[in-house]
């Protein structure tokens, strides 16, 4: 039996966040107290304000999901472009006088297509990648990283972790797992009294 409950949501963003935030409130409160959630953010699409919003969620991960959402915009950053992205990432999560960012240096790529250069950036920088299984032979030795299982569908073990996974998406648009839409499956996870993780936590 996995020890623990991973939860990944893609494309956090100021569009989505009017409904997500009172509806991961309501999962906070449903677990327990115990749900916790790592939010791929898009920091060119999400204010100042936003941010706060979730960061003021102490069980909330603000974590980096590309810069613009674009379509691929990772396939072709070079080593110098991605670690221009992360530190304008940290700073767009500064606060004022504030000393540490309002995000973890987490990183999604958009569609899960990443340069070679972005991931050696992601690696000297110290970052974790979350990624998926297909790509798991280009994440350099070094770069801690999230892989999840080739079947990632909500509440399905991981493979080789002790944990639950739970990835899914604020839109359901062109996809399967967004968070409306399979919410009962979210909800289901509390019932099975595990404590919830970042993906922080769980990568090796």
């Amino acid at each position: 039996m996995p020890d623990v409950v991973v939860v990944d949501i893609d494309d956090f963003s100021d569009t989505v966040a009017p409904w997500a935030l009172p509806l991961l409130d309501h999962l906070h409160a449903e677990s327990g107290g115990r749900f916790r959630a790592t939010l791929f953010t898009i920091p060119a699409r999400t204010s100042p304000n936003t941010l706060r919003a979730a960061a003021n969620r102490p069980w909330l991960e603000l974590a980096v999901h590309g810069w613009t959402h674009d379509g691929p915009e990772c396939a072709d950053w070079t080593q110098a472009r991605t670690q221009e992205v992360l530190a304008a990432a940290l700073a767009a999560g500064l606060e004022h006088n504030a000393e540490e960012s309002l995000f973890h240096c987490v990183f999604k790529a958009p569609h899960w297509i990443a340069s070679l250069g972005t991931y050696v950036a992601l690696a000297q920088a110290g970052w974790t990648i979350a990624d998926h299984p297909r790509n798991t032979l280009t994440i350099p030795l070094g770069l801690r990283r999230y892989v999840l299982s080739p079947d990632h569908r909500i509440g399905r073990p991981h493979t080789i972790l002790p944990v639950i996974q739970a990835h899914g998406h604020f839109t359901g648009e062109g996809v399967d797992n967004g968070l409306r839409e399979n919410l009962y499956q979210f909800r289901a996870l509390a019932q099975l009294n595990l404590p919830y993780v970042w993906v922080s936590e769980v990568a090796v």
